[in-house]
């Protein structure tokens, strides 16, 4: 009776999240990434491949999925249809993505993961952060089950797709220390970087994109301006307030971000250095943990949190990352922290 009472409230949830995002109230302010998607999607179409494309800042395994969504635009090249058939490939991977869950964490989990998708509303669905996070669940999946090959396949693609699963490769590796020793650890660190290699070349060959444009597209991300809604950005916001009786102008460069007259980029730079120190001390943390697990979930939430929180771009779905590999912890819904963190995704 748990286990249909949790299947049927997850497929209630998909349904309520299509009918949200059919509401102008969402949809007017989540249809800008998929004008820029259809607008990927269209050059693919018209020139069968990413070479010369004028503006571009996603990664290869986004760009594979942007390029398969040009098969829809076959039926009809319109971008109303384009936006219903994102949905729908959306609403498969989180169909995906509660069957992997379910498979893993039973009844609990997956109502965890429903409750999740509720409170965060249908943001998913205007974004690809679905396959992503499906991936990183396979991946987590096969480690636990000791198939690292199949790991590191799904981890690698994850990686291609959006660049934050990369730092969950030093806890695969700690964990192979601590298991195996440093010889295992140097083979799985040279399989994930052939892996990784492979998936690169094989997307500039077959799409057609050279290397020199695949960095710019990376090093557009780390020239944009501290974000207003990154946790950063609180302390030289109020600064500015304080003294100066108002907030701060906001310029948009790739996002609404704090001016460098108030936040200079040394002083960036510096918090990104100790974003690192910060993510280095955790990793130490798990390294002196006394028994690991291959993948054990709680890791994974705790670094994918951190990330997020230390982010200097903090997007609204970005909360998803580490939200989505909640339900595999220890963590439970009975706890008052799990009533508080859904708590703060239904407000954020």
């Amino acid at each position: 009776m748990k286990r249909l009472a949790s299947g049927l409230f997850f497929l209630l949830t998909l349904v309520v999240l299509a009918y949200l995002s059919q509401q102008p109230a969402w949809r007017e302010h989540l249809f800008t990434d998929v004008l820029a998607f259809y607008e990927r999607t269209s050059f693919f179409e018209e020139h069968q491949s990413f070479t010369n494309m004028p503006f571009n800042e996603y990664q290869p395994g986004a760009l594979v999925f942007l390029s398969s969504m040009s098969l829809p635009l076959r039926l009809s090249h319109t971008l109303g249809f384009y936006e219903k058939s994102l949905k729908i490939i959306n609403l498969a991977l989180l169909l995906l993505i509660g069957i992997v869950i379910y498979s893993q964490a039973k009844a609990s989990g997956l109502t965890l993961f429903s409750l999740i998708l509720l409170v965060s509303g249908p943001i998913i669905l205007f974004r690809f952060e679905a396959l992503v996070i499906l991936f990183t669940l396979l991946s987590l999946w096969q480690f636990e089950k000791q198939h690292w090959l199949a790991g590191w396949v799904w981890l690698t693609l994850g990686i291609a797709t959006k660049v934050y699963p990369i730092f969950l490769v030093p806890l695969v590796l700690i964990a192979t220390h601590k298991q195996a020793g440093t010889k295992a650890t140097i083979k799985q660190a040279t399989i994930w970087l052939l892996l990784l290699i492979l998936s690169v070349g094989f997307f500039s060959l077959v799409f057609r994109q050279p290397l020199p444009q695949m960095l710019t597209s990376l090093s557009f991300h780390s020239q944009k301006p501290l974000h207003i809604e990154s946790v950063w950005a609180i302390v030289p916001t109020l600064t500015y307030w304080v003294t100066h009786g108002r907030p701060p102008q906001h310029i948009n460069q790739g996002i609404i971000g704090l001016p460098f007259s108030v936040i200079s980029t040394s002083t960036i730079n510096l918090l990104k250095l100790l974003s690192f120190v910060m993510l280095g001390a955790l990793y130490v943390k798990i390294l002196r943990q006394k028994k690991l697990l291959a993948s054990r979930a709680d890791n994974w939430v705790q670094v994918l949190l951190l990330v997020t929180v230390t982010s200097f771009i903090l997007s609204p779905q970005y909360l998803l990352w580490w939200a989505y590999l909640w339900p595999l912890s220890r963590w439970r819904l009975t706890t008052p922290f799990a009533i508080l963190v859904l708590t703060i995704l239904a407000l954020t």
